[in-house]
């Protein structure tokens, strides 16, 4: 199955005679679609449960995180699939089709493994999958997930294991400035203040939601352009709505405003946007899943084949995530300069053949030929600086120079 999850859709006649060419294997393409089953679907989870499970990555030692046992950082992506599959990939319709699948994606920052990669429907929310796996949560764990993902509930589970959080603070969720819950934060208040004293970032001991749950509510002043472009956006969701913009939405757009349970003589109120700011490399990871690895581009098939497929596509993407971020650790280390998972992965797919053939190899012989590929990797490869704004070269900086804490 790597020969058809390493670069897009590729039919079961080509399957099926690259076996043959490759391992020798006779196999009709009715034969081979014949083998894709609940057997197939229930082995190639497995396989790649294992291979999570299994991943042994060495830690990163960044001195931003060392208050942390793992920082773990969560999104997810959709697609649609052909709408013959909604009996078992359900999504939401609309303009979109009847038929979509989900994939949930987490991986700890400091070890660079991947904690999780779930397959599931269209209709599974992000907020549902956190509340279903909050049991996973470790003492000291650091969770980094976007506002899909809030949930109070989901808050107090990590508070009470010990763990700490960092999250953008929910758009309706009440914000008090005492635990009897008397008056709210006056966020015209706090933007006249911060305009007025030229300040971009403060930071309040809150308590949030009808449980009153304590928090540390970081604030941090956008600029006026991205305040106007912000409210015009949702003038335009909330028109296809038929909603109305409110002033408490208006008030609170002049902000990025995050919660944290983080104390904050352990991270300062700046460093928290920035670990934030790490989140988008997760974006970065789709992008490549769907631009080069196109698991999102997937012909009318049966269910059986579908789910076979989208499992082994993403143990190729493990793969070679496990051949790149170690690398891109390194290199960082020694050069101070990060490369570009995207590149990298683009070149990976044009090495496609010499990475299956190393996966075959004894150790011995495995590490003479990956010191070949990280030598292509090495070259042409760097991270570019982004025009505005700090890259994600900028934030690793941040997070190994402990003077900025």
């Amino acid at each position: 199955m790597f020969y058809a999850v390493s670069g897009g859709y590729t039919s079961l006649r080509k399957i099926a005679t690259e076996a043959n060419s490759e391992h020798s294997i006779s196999l009709s393409k009715q034969g081979l679609d014949d083998r894709f089953s609940s057997k197939s679907v229930s082995f190639s989870k497995k396989l790649l449960e294992e291979a999570i499970h299994n991943q042994v990555m060495d830690p990163v030692s960044y001195d931003a995180t060392q208050l942390f046992n793992r920082v773990l950082i969560k999104d997810s992506t959709r697609f649609d699939l052909h709408e013959s599959l909604q009996e078992n990939f359900p999504s939401f319709g609309g303009d979109a089709s009847k038929a979509g699948a989900s994939i949930q994606f987490e991986f700890d920052l400091k070890k660079g493994e991947i904690t999780d990669l779930d397959l599931q429907s269209g209709l599974d929310r992000d907020s549902k999958d956190a509340i279903k796996k909050k049991d996973e949560i470790q003492s000291g764990d650091l969770i980094i997930r976007d506002l899909g993902y809030y949930s109070i509930e989901v808050i107090q589970s990590i508070c009470s294991k010990n763990a700490f959080f960092i999250s953008r603070l929910y758009h309706s969720a009440n914000v008090y400035e005492s635990k009897q819950g008397k008056s709210k934060i006056d966020f015209n208040a706090i933007y006249n203040q911060m305009h007025a004293t030229k300040i971009t970032h403060m930071e309040l001991d809150v308590f949030v939601g009808k449980e009153k749950t304590s928090m540390r509510l970081v604030i941090c002043l956008l600029p006026e352009e991205t305040y106007k472009k912000r409210v015009v956006n949702r003038k335009k969701k909330n028109k296809r709505r038929k909603y109305n913009i409110t002033d408490e939405y208006k008030a609170r757009a002049h902000f990025n405003l995050f919660v944290t349970n983080i104390d904050q003589k352990d991270i300062s109120t700046e460093a928290i946007c920035n670990f934030y700011r790490i989140r988008w490399q997760i974006e970065l990871a789709f992008k490549v899943w769907k631009s080069l690895m196109k698991i999102n581009c997937l012909q009318k098939m049966k269910y059986d084949r579908l789910a076979t497929t989208l499992h082994m596509n993403m143990l190729w993407v493990l793969v070679n995530w496990k051949l790149v971020i170690p690398f891109r650790t390194y290199l960082h280390t020694k050069e101070h300069r990060l490369i570009s998972v995207f590149k990298s992965i683009d070149t990976l797919k044009e090495h496609t053949r010499k990475i299956r053939g190393i996966l075959w190899l004894t150790k011995s012989k495995l590490g003479k030929e990956l010191q070949k590929v990280f030598k292509i990797l090495s070259k042409g490869h760097w991270l570019e600086k982004r025009k505005k704004g700090a890259s994600l070269d900028d934030l690793f900086d941040l997070l190994f120079c402990e003077s900025r804490y």
